[in-house]
């Protein structure tokens, strides 16, 4: 699964700039194997959305501040590149045999993609921003069909784990890859659509299966909106729903009074829909893109003061403070614009932006170190309870060994 932005390429990469990517990369990695280890991982999929987030200011249409532009390049990378990508492999081959190669000069002049893009140097062909995800997502789809299969061999079918696994991906393991594949696999999409084209082999097949994507985004929006919707309160702590579909609603608390509380992931999701779509369609105003996100983000934090509670204290809190701090960061994106060309508040405006996002992480983090401390001493435990059981066993059979060496012949004849 994806842990920040998937699509775009930063113009400039330092050493420490590569050396921060791979310790976010590191964290988020942890956080979710603690998560996961512990048997809850709200906090990692919190984590993991609002670097997303973050990374899609980039592509806001506003001059930012070197020290801004930096920041917000920290979370421009791409984590999926060792995933296989058969859609761009084919198109190569295609493009080797029938010498239908897009050539990148002309796909820059005829196919241009507004500035702030062309800055980020982002691709436009969807196989190469999303070949990955996509191609993801359809085995994730397609693997509880090979797994029916192996079931009913005799072999396998009475093996837990599979089960457990068959059950999870029925539909827990594709709803949370789309709920934090959505958004890049739409952005894409939106970029490809933006300058469709089936001028050649390459291209065609790109705008193709960004339509293929976009369909699979749609039928599981709408999948994941009508199992939310259907869910009752007094349905929540069923094994079945959530072996099925808990990871809608993991770590939430729900109260009668709250009901809608159900809907936070699903929400987030729509609030990177907004972005991502605001990003790549409304370049030539500014103002709307920023005043659209305050807008959405004036009734998110309303609602996540007033209907969102998790079953961790902690995240609850800073779930609410996060979705603040978020609001006043749009509220200064909007005063950047309305500074430009201004120097001295452009610089005091953008060290403010990093300090109020520098926090949010780092309450995030916090809780992330938390869950690593938490796993250590529940894996050490779990350690200490297996070595002492074998220690007990190793004296029972030292101690019956000796009963016999003591107290040899059958138990008559000693008793006698």
């Amino acid at each position: 699964m994806k842990t920040t932005l998937q699509v775009p390429k930063t113009v400039e990469d330092s050493a420490l700039t590569d050396a921060i990517k791979t310790a976010l990369l590191a964290l988020n990695g942890g956080v979710l194997g603690s998560g996961l280890f512990l048997g809850g991982t709200a906090a990692a999929w919190s984590l993991i959305g609002l670097q997303q987030f973050i990374g899609y200011f980039a592509y806001i249409n506003i001059p930012y501040p070197s020290h801004l532009e930096k920041f917000f390049a920290l979370f421009l990378n791409n984590n999926l590149d060792f995933l296989p990508n058969p859609f761009q492999t084919l198109t190569e081959f295609i493009s080797e045999t029938w010498d239908s190669a897009v050539n990148p000069q002309d796909s820059l002049e005829r196919y241009q993609l507004p500035y702030k893009f062309k800055e980020l140097e982002t691709p436009t062909l969807f196989i190469v921003n999303a070949g990955s995800i996509f191609s993801s997502c359809l085995v994730v789809l397609l693997l509880p069909c090979l797994l029916d299969c192996l079931r009913k061999l005799t072999l396998f079918k009475n093996l837990k784990a599979l089960a457990i696994l068959h059950s999870n991906l029925r539909w827990n393991i594709p709803f949370r890859i789309f709920l934090e594949s959505g958004v890049p696999l739409l952005f894409a999409v939106l970029i490809q659509i933006r300058k469709i084209t089936y001028a050649n082999i390459p291209n065609a097949i790109s705008t193709s299966t960004a339509v293929l994507a976009f369909i699979y985004f749609c039928v599981m929006l709408q999948c994941v909106f009508r199992d939310i919707a259907s869910l009752k309160k007094e349905n929540l702590k069923d094994p079945i729903i959530e072996n099925s579909i808990g990871t809608l609603f993991e770590g939430l608390r729900m109260k009668k009074y709250r009901a809608w509380g159900k809907y936070y992931y699903f929400i987030v999701l729509l609030r990177g829909v907004l972005l991502v779509f605001m990003d790549t369609f409304t370049d030539f105003l500014p103002s709307l893109q920023i005043g659209s996100l305050i807008t959405f983000n004036m009734f998110f934090a309303c609602y996540a003061w007033t209907v969102i509670e998790f079953e961790s204290r902690y995240i609850t809190w800073t779930t609410r403070i996060k979705e603040v701090l978020i609001l006043m960061v749009e509220i200064f994106l909007l005063v950047l614009y309305v500074q430009e060309g201004e120097k001295p508040y452009e610089d005091m405006i953008g060290w403010i932006i990093i300090v109020t996002l520098g926090v949010v992480l780092a309450m995030e983090i916090c809780y992330g170190v938390y869950l690593h401390i938490l796993a250590v001493v529940e894996l050490w435990t779990r350690i200490k309870k297996i070595l002492c059981k074998k220690k007990k066993r190793k004296i029972r059979k030292v101690s019956f060994a000796t009963d016999v060496e003591t107290f040899p012949g059958d138990s008559t004849s000693t008793l006698q």
